[in-house]
């Protein structure tokens, strides 16, 4: 008899892989998918269930020991690495919730009802703004920010910065105003745009419309609100005067003017003529014009008063 001896070496397949990235911000982020062990293995097949529940499968067999999958939906995703060797041996893997694709909402609180200048010149207010992450708790970082007033008023509003959520505007003219915050946050491929934008009414518009120029005891002349705003609503006229102006409806939007005061001969007075417009909201703005004033005297001489 005889004997003969030879050594076989045997090896087994293990499934087992690691994420570049286990938290992701915002969609069409990348993250690196790495085989762990890979001697004699030939074939890498990845399959990733996204947080849609849609599956994804490489779609060729994969002779390389890392894939990278491109992130389109938002939550968890879990993923299945499956392995052939050389000599047709497998083994397959899943892990579940392995890697979270974070959504962000950028938000601009509302801006008070009431920005009012009440007579001033400038009015200045302070607006602020959240990001809110689907799921809380997981680190993201702001790498750049922008505040900015996007309508065509822009130049009546100066900016003063405070920090990445915060702004002050100080407004010099009333208007209806657009404000949008912009925000960047780090991702892993592609940086995440967040924008929000909101819209709100600063102050209201009162001008005067009167005839420029009166005479005593005339009955025919007229004083009106001049061109209202778009946003106001609900207003309350108040006509004034410091001088002998007679107003004959002081809260009507339009009231006829007259004055029944001496004005000495070829003599003209300067009587003043005051509108408070106040609107929903308690926003409230002046406006005074100056209206000339004179009288019709009837008088005439003589060359002689005796003719002979």
């Amino acid at each position: 008899w005889e004997e003969d001896s030879v050594d076989i070496d045997v090896y087994e397949v293990h499934s087992d892989f690691t994420v570049s990235d286990s938290v992701l911000h915002c969609l069409s982020q990348e993250s690196t998918l790495t085989s762990l062990h890979n001697n004699h293995i030939n074939t890498w097949n990845w399959n990733v269930v996204e947080g849609d529940g849609v599956s994804h499968t490489n779609p060729d067999p994969l002779t390389e020991s890392t894939y990278i999958h491109m992130f389109e939906s938002y939550g968890n995703s879990d993923i299945t690495l499956n392995l052939t060797s050389d000599h047709g041996c497998t083994d397959d893997t899943t892990y579940t919730d392995v890697i979270y694709v974070n959504n962000y909402t950028a938000e601009i609180s509302a801006a008070p009802d009431s920005i009012c200048f009440q007579g001033a010149e400038t009015t200045t207010q302070e607006f602020s703004a959240t990001i809110t992450p689907d799921s809380l708790g997981l680190e993201y970082e702001v790498i750049s920010y922008e505040w900015s007033i996007i309508s065509s008023n822009s130049g009546s509003a100066a900016q003063t910065p405070i920090d990445s959520l915060n702004v002050s505007y100080t407004f010099s003219e009333p208007g209806v105003y657009s404000l949008m915050y912009s925000a960047t946050i780090d991702g892993s491929n592609e940086n995440c745009e967040l924008t929000t934008m909101i819209d709100f009414e600063v102050g209201i518009n009162t001008s005067i419309i009167s005839d420029e120029i009166i005479c005593v005891g005339g009955n025919t002349f007229n004083a009106s609100f001049g061109d209202s705003d778009t946003w106001s609503t609900g207003l309350i006229y108040e006509w004034s005067t410091t001088s002998d102006l007679v107003i004959s409806d002081t809260t009507a939007s339009s009231t006829s003017i007259s004055t029944v005061t001496p004005v000495l001969p070829d003599s003209t007075l300067v009587y003043d003529l005051n509108l408070k417009v106040t609107n929903d909201v308690g926003c409230w703005e002046e406006d005074s014009v100056d209206i000339d004033v004179y009288e019709v005297h009837s008088d005439f001489t003589v060359s002689d008063s005796v003719l002979h």
